[in-house]
């Protein structure tokens, strides 16, 4: 049997459909399943769905066990929210490999990239501890630029260090921008 079949065979549980339809209400709902069951369970109910998913677990190397399992289970889009290596409002700076990860796992769940495929993320209650922006605000720093449009410099340039980017001599880093002339460098932070 193919994994499509097993994992369509698992949805059709009375458990599984039981607990697909509360998750699509919006209802509270509990389903007591094996540990080895969950991956497969949660893989089956998340291709159903058709939408973002977000887990969470209460240590991180349990969110990196259940990312694995998810992925041999063809969990679609799995991927881990990290934590970032600084405590909650510590007064330090993390990491920018870890804050660039937060940001394009918080891309993927906000739609702002790779809009054909769901996430599944996975994430610790550690990592859920450090503050991010809120949803609106998130999505308001985004905009998209493609071939053919026209922008005058000036004004990206603007929008750019409205939402955060430092303007530098030589782009090397995330969240940099620069001007030579006509030409403007630019270095996202999911790129």
């Amino acid at each position: 049997m193919r994994l499509d079949g097993l994992l369509k065979l698992i949805a059709d549980t009375p458990a599984a459909r039981r607990l697909l339809a509360d998750l699509q209400q919006h209802k509270s709902s509990r389903v007591t399943v094996l540990d080895a069951a969950r991956p497969a369970l949660i893989a089956a109910l998340y291709h159903q769905m058709g939408r973002p998913i977000l887990l969470i677990t209460a240590r991180p190397e349990h969110a990196s066990h259940l990312q694995e399992q998810l992925s041999a289970w063809g969990g679609g889009q799995v991927t881990v929210f990290p934590e970032p290596d600084t405590l909650p409002y510590q007064q330090v700076t993390s990491d920018d490999a870890a804050e660039i990860e937060r940001l394009r796992v918080l891309s993927l769940l906000a739609g702002r990239i790779d809009r054909d495929n769901m996430p599944l993320v996975v994430a610790s209650a550690p990592a859920l501890m450090h503050k991010v922006s809120s949803v609106e605000g998130f999505s308001s720093a985004w905009h998209r630029l493609e071939t053919g449009m026209d922008i005058p410099p000036r004004q990206l340039l603007e929008k750019w260090q409205q939402i955060g980017y430092r303007r530098v001599d030589t782009v090397s880093r995330t969240g940099e921008m620069s001007q030579r002339g006509g030409i403007l460098d630019v270095y996202p932070p999911t790129g």
